[in-house]
This record gives structure tokens, C-alpha cells and sequence, in this order.
């Protein structure tokens, strides 16, 4: 078993399968709740609009993103997510290796091989950890954001077909 802690997720690897749950941040959401109740109605109203999904939501909201981005696209590049509970818990497929990448390589590549399209979510898209190995080709674990999803929309197949898994950056001049 392994468990891996994201910035809106914690993921628990159980062999070949990946359970996603949001992380969910109680005691800032405490702390703010208060700061705005003792500011004004409307304060609380931002409380409501922009902190309640920051502490609490964003988890669950990309496990649904994820989910159904999933089954409406069935793109080879996608680990796939075979269920979700409403974004409360993720089921993903665990079927692969760990990408064993320097971040810089696969950086380098996915620049290369979108023609700069992954600047658009450059979180996702530079660090090896979000990416793994099956049957030979990379496969993305992590999609639950829209502007990496429409990055794979468009270079998903591209980056699959021809990324180099021994690629390795020469450093010297």
C-alpha cells in the first residue's frame, strides 16, 4: 500500500488500484468561517463562494472533473477511473509503473510534443509523479483539471505515441 498526498486529493495505491479521496482542510475552513462572521454578511457571502470550495471542495470537484472527463473522452493516454461516488471517493486504474523520469526530461518532451500547449497547466504536465508506464506507453493519473484536460483533448494521442521513455536531456554544452 501506498499513499501519496496532493495539494486536493490523498490517494491510497492498493496494487492495481488507486482509491482518490479529497483532502479536506477543517481547521483553516474553521478559522475563516470565523474571520468572516465577525466581518460582515458580506463577507460570509464570500465565505461561501470562494473559501467553502477551497477548503472543502476542490477535492471532490476533481474527482467528478476526472470521472467524467474520463467516460465521456476514453482517451489511451488516461489512467482509467472506473468509479466515482459523486467526487467523494475515486476508483482509478493502478496498472502501470511509476514513470522513472526526471521532471526536466518529461518537461522537455511534453513541450516539445504540444507545441507549448502544456504551459497551460504546467502543475500537472512537469511532474513525473502524475504519469505512469503501461504496456509501454505513459498513461496520466492525475486529469482532473480543465485546462489539462483540453490539453489532452487535442495532444493526448500525439504525447502517448511519441514519447520517448529512455529520453534523457544532455546537459553538457
Amino acid at each position: 500500500m501506498t499513499v501519496k498526498r496532493g495539494k486536493t486529493r490523498i490517494v491510497i495505491v492498493l496494487g492495481k488500484i488507486a482509491i482518490k479521496l479529497p483532502r479536506l482542510y477543517l481547521l483553516p475552513l474553521l478559522r475563516s468561517f470565523i474571520w468572516h462572521i465577525n466581518k460582515s454578511r458580506k463577507t460570509l457571502k464570500l465565505f461561501l463562494k470562494r473559501e467553502l470550495p477551497r477548503y472543502l471542495l476542490r477535492g471532490i470537484i476533481c474527482n467528478w472533473i476526472e470521472f467524467t472527463f474520463y467516460e465521456n473522452s476514453r482517451l489511451p493516454i488516461l489512467a482509467a477511473t472506473y468509479f466515482s461516488l459523486f467526487g467523494l471517493i475515486n476508483i482509478q486504474s493502478a496498472e502501470g509503473v511509476p514513470l522513472e523520469m526526471e521532471d526536466v526530461d518529461l518537461w522537455v518532451q511534453l513541450v516539445g510534443l504540444t507545441n507549448e500547449a502544456v504551459w497551460g497547466d504546467s502543475h500537472a504536465f512537469a511532474e513525473s509523479d502524475n504519469f505512469i508506464v503501461a504496456n509501454g506507453k505513459i498513461q496520466m493519473v492525475d486529469y482532473g483539471s480543465r485546462n489539462t484536460q483540453k490539453v489532452l483533448l487535442k495532444w493526448g494521442n500525439k504525447m502517448q505515441d511519441n514519447f520517448n521513455l529512455s529520453f534523457k536531456r544532455n546537459y553538457s554544452k
